[in-house]
């Protein structure tokens, strides 16, 4: 039972975490289904998330209380790596330590040298795995060119890769009807901002602007499990094909 509410609690920051991620903005095209055939843009409807990410953090709040009710010494704990010091990477790091804070959880920051080899910094995930305290690990990325990102989200045990973004999470997610442990943070905080705001999904064609494992990819793939038909744009062709 205890495990069960953990991953609740767990699931609750992910959100948290991905609407924050996307800076509470989406902006969807009325237009887009239509983009192939027609020149013609309609105005744009602006999605704010700032209500949606409080309600979240307030929901993730109360969570964690009525957890700590029944057991007094449990204590949700998210342990965020970053390596170097790239000033958009800790006001990302920054935004994560608020929403924590505000959701009741603690949330711990490692910082490493941006020289460390990965050895190292695959040492140091490792030693988080085996943490029974810690319940979340996110890798801060883009990580220095000298280690290899893949290599690395896979180091991070599947249970704790509040991210999404190890191989079991990325293949579970691509498969319809799968089961991934944790959804990948700023494509599930898109999807729970459509959902709130009532954008009816079923059977719409979805364009997503861009092909990256952190947003682009994965948008597309809950896009599909949504019932969309999906097209994805590589982001140097978008304006060729919007003007024809």
């Amino acid at each position: 039972m205890l495990r069960s509410q953990i991953r609740q609690s767990r699931s609750s920051l992910k959100a948290l975490a991905s609407i924050n991620r996307t800076r509470t903005t989406l902006t969807i095209s009325n237009s887009l289904r239509n983009f192939s055939s027609s020149r013609e843009l309609l105005a744009a409807e602006i999605l704010s998330g700032r209500e949606i990410a409080s309600k979240v953090k307030s929901k993730a709040f109360e969570e964690v209380k009525k957890l700590q009710s029944q057991f007094p010494e449990f204590k949700p704990s998210l342990t965020i790596i970053q390596v170097g010091t790239r000033p958009d990477s800790s006001a990302y790091v920054r935004m994560k330590l608020k929403a924590s804070k505000e959701s009741g959880i603690d949330c711990n920051i490692i910082k490493l040298d941006e020289h460390i080899s990965e050895q190292k910094l695959l040492t140091e995930i490792d030693s988080l795995n085996n943490d029974d305290s810690v319940h979340g690990i996110l890798i801060q990325l883009p990580l220095p060119k000298h280690m290899d990102e893949v290599k690395v989200t896979n180091a991070v045990l599947t249970t704790k890769d509040v991210d999404g973004f190890d191989r079991f999470n990325v293949g579970e997610l691509a498969k319809k009807g799968g089961s991934p442990h944790f959804l990948p943070c700023t494509p599930n905080g898109c999807m729970r901002l459509l959902e709130e705001t009532g954008v009816p999904l079923k059977g719409k064609h979805a364009v997503v602007i861009g092909r990256s494992d952190i947003v682009g990819t994965p948008v597309a793939a809950m896009l599909r499990n949504a019932n969309c038909t999906v097209t994805i744009c590589h982001s140097d062709q978008i304006t060729s094909k919007v003007n024809g």
